[in-house]
C-alpha cells in the first residue's frame, strides 16, 4: 500500500480519508455491515494471510461500483456544467 498510499497523498483527493470514496456513503444501513465485512478482511490479510498479499491490490466489483458511485456524488455538478 505505500506507493498507493505515496501517490494519493500528492493527488487532489489528499485531504479525503478512505471512508470517502472506498465504503458506501449513502446511508448507515449499508456502510456498516460493507464496513464489517471489509475490516474482516483487511484483519485476515494483515495476519493470518500477510505472506498472501500480492504487491499490486486491485479492487474487487463490488468495490469498483462503491467507489465509482462515490466518485459521481462527489463530482456530479462539475459533471453537470460539463454536459450544458
Amino acid at each position: 500500500m505505500t506507493d498507493a498510499y505515496e501517490s494519493f497523498m500528492e493527488s487532489n483527493h489528499a485531504t479525503l480519508n478512505c471512508n470517502d470514496c472506498h465504503v458506501p456513503n449513502n446511508s448507515l444501513i449499508e456502510k456498516l455491515p460493507y464496513k464489517a465485512k471489509a475490516g474482516m478482511s483487511h484483519m485476515y490479510m494483515n495476519t493470518i494471510g500477510a505472506n498472501s498479499i500480492p504487491d499490486v491490490l486491485y479492487a474487487k466489483d463490488s468495490s469498483q461500483e462503491v467507489i465509482n458511485e462515490n466518485c459521481i456524488s462527489c463530482h456530479a455538478p462539475g459533471l453537470d456544467n460539463v454536459k450544458n
